[in-house]
């Protein structure tokens, strides 16, 4: 497989119960099958906010190797990436039961590991916490820029919609976390912004 696509490998019992469970997560998820240059993959999503996800699998025996990526306008890119993206959060945590599900199939066999992230004794909730980091991460990354947000407003300057909407999202990402308080408080913060800009093009509207 290519570079640019998140492999992971799991030990497994029962071919066709993970193989059932898989299916069953693709139809919940609104995957579809797709051919392309002679290659078989799933895909789900639009290209208009966070792109495409995608998502393929092998059963070889007792191993089952997962890859999954998304796609963007830029292309092609893993999700095990460093990078803060809605996207990729949204795609962690829809994986992470997926993870679950099939660690919960095959409790009697080695530990589930993963080819690019370190291999740990139970992926899943590695996977998981993670995922958790880097919504937290998220959530702080909006709360700084929806102060400054806010510093700027009583100026009469606005950040712009793309940043609003970002301060937003980040936020939305940190109310699943520990930092859901903060996550609040920047919902809060970029509302006032918002809300202190606006008055102020109204003023200025009148005025002229």
């Amino acid at each position: 497989m290519k570079n640019n696509r998140s492999e992971y490998h799991f030990q497994i019992i029962n071919a066709q119960e993970v193989n059932n469970l898989i299916t069953k997560f693709l139809q919940t998820n609104k995957f579809t099958l797709q051919n392309k240059n002679g290659e078989q993959y799933f895909r789900s999503g639009e290209p208009m906010f966070e792109g495409y996800k995608y998502f393929s699998y092998a059963i070889q025996g007792q191993t089952l190797t997962i890859w999954a990526w998304l796609k963007s306008a830029l292309g092609e890119f893993p999700i095990e990436q460093n990078n803060l993206s809605t996207a990729v959060v949204n795609y962690r945590n829809i994986l992470s039961g997926l993870f679950q599900e099939i660690e919960r199939l095959s409790q009697a066999s080695t530990s589930p590991q993963a080819i690019q992230p370190q291999a740990q004794t139970q992926f899943s909730q590695a996977f998981q916490n993670e995922t958790l980091k880097k919504q937290e991460t998220m959530c702080e990354v909006g709360f700084w820029f929806s102060l400054i947000g806010l510093v700027i407003s009583f100026f009469g300057f606005a950040y712009g919609a793309i940043i609003y909407a970002m301060d937003l999202c980040f936020a939305v990402q940190g109310l699943r976390t520990r930092k859901k308080s903060k996550a609040i408080a920047t919902i809060i913060i970029s509302v006032i912004s918002i809300v202190i800009v606006g008055i102020q093009f109204i003023l200025e509207a009148t005025k002229a």
